[in-house]
């Protein structure tokens, strides 16, 4: 008993004579369990962060997009699967915008209405949500170029069209705000993205020649689903990447299904045509052929003709000279 109270009585003697060391050594023992602990702890707290803004904001568990586009039948048909609470067809496509600087590469995504149940719904830092085919709202990236109740003039392959801007947001596809991805138009770059009404979209995000194959003009691009039962989990769990990807096998299957027998009737439908085109062609071959061997017949027999007439004349000509020299 005395040992010990001995041991104790040199700790605190030795920590009094050496304030400083002692309260460093504590210090750095406090910061290093404090750090060690928040490093821990961060991966998580950005996880629940994360999921709590996404789900805020409606994000889209899957999205499709087809080169084919989609018809109003296949929506149909996702929606009747196992699992899904909310499908969204609408448009996805790149564009070009001028500016000052030259030009620059944006992706155009679009809704049926905005409202606080769409999904991937922007956060509105200015302004409004459209409501008019001609009207937009804009990356906050690309506040630099314009301001609200500007225009802006987006073209593609398929056209141009202009739209106002009446609202400046963030979304939710987007998590940084330094990088915006890549663009197939342009340099390749990606300035930000522009949101519009899905008929204010159909002109520029629906391929013509698409349309004309489908021998339909109401065609999406993009597919937006919501599956049920995520609400359950955190996104960046397995138990959420799961449920996910039962419910994606189920989906890309029948879609698969759906586009490759689009596709062979499309092409059957070509081949159709293709298939009559070489008939007639091998027809007219044929016929021009033997046109082409009768006028060959017919000239020679002329040729023939004209060669007996020419001796014909000759053996004439002789008798009439002999007659005439006499």
């Amino acid at each position: 008993m005395v040992k010990k109270r001995f041991y104790w009585k040199t700790v605190f003697k030795n920590i009094s004579q050496s304030k400083g060391r002692f309260f460093s050594i504590f210090m750095i023992i406090f910061l290093g369990a404090a750090v060690f602990s928040g490093l821990r702890n961060t991966p998580y707290t950005m996880a629940a962060s994360a999921d709590a803004y996404l789900n805020s904001h409606n994000y889209a568990d899957l999205t499709y997009i087809a080169t084919l586009s989609f018809s109003d039948e296949d929506v149909a048909k996702v929606r009747k699967l196992k699992g899904i609470k909310k499908v969204v067809p609408c448009y996805q496509f790149d564009a070009l915008f001028a500016h000052k600087d030259g030009k620059s590469g944006v992706t155009v995504y679009s809704q049926e209405k905005y409202e606080k149940s769409m999904l991937d719904r922007p956060e509105l830092l200015k302004g409004r949500y459209p409501k008019k085919e001609n009207e937009c709202i804009i990356d906050v990236n690309l506040g630099k170029y314009y301001k609200l109740g500007h225009t802006i003039e987006l073209s593609n392959d398929n056209g141009t069209k202009t739209y106002k801007i009446v609202g400046i947001v963030n979304d939710p596809r987007y998590i940084s705000n330094v990088d915006r991805g890549t663009n197939t138009l342009g340099d390749g770059t990606n300035s930000g993205f522009v949101e519009v009404l899905n008929e204010g979209a159909r002109e520029l995000g629906l391929n013509k020649k698409v349309a004309e194959l489908r021998n339909n003009d109401h065609l999406y691009t993009s597919l937006l689903v919501d599956v049920e039962g995520t609400e359950k989990y955190n996104m960046f769990t397995s138990d959420y990447d799961n449920l996910i990807e039962t419910v994606n096998t189920r989906v890309k299957s029948m879609l698969s299904e759906e586009m490759s027998d689009q596709y062979d009737q499309l092409t059957g439908d070509m081949q159709s045509q293709l298939d009559d085109a070489k008939k007639q062609y091998e027809e007219g071959y044929q016929e021009y052929k033997r046109n082409l061997d009768s006028f060959n017949s017919q000239i020679s027999q002329g040729k023939i003709k004209l060669a007996e007439a020419r001796i014909q004349f000759y053996e004439q000509k002789k008798i009439y000279l002999k007659k005439a020299a006499q």
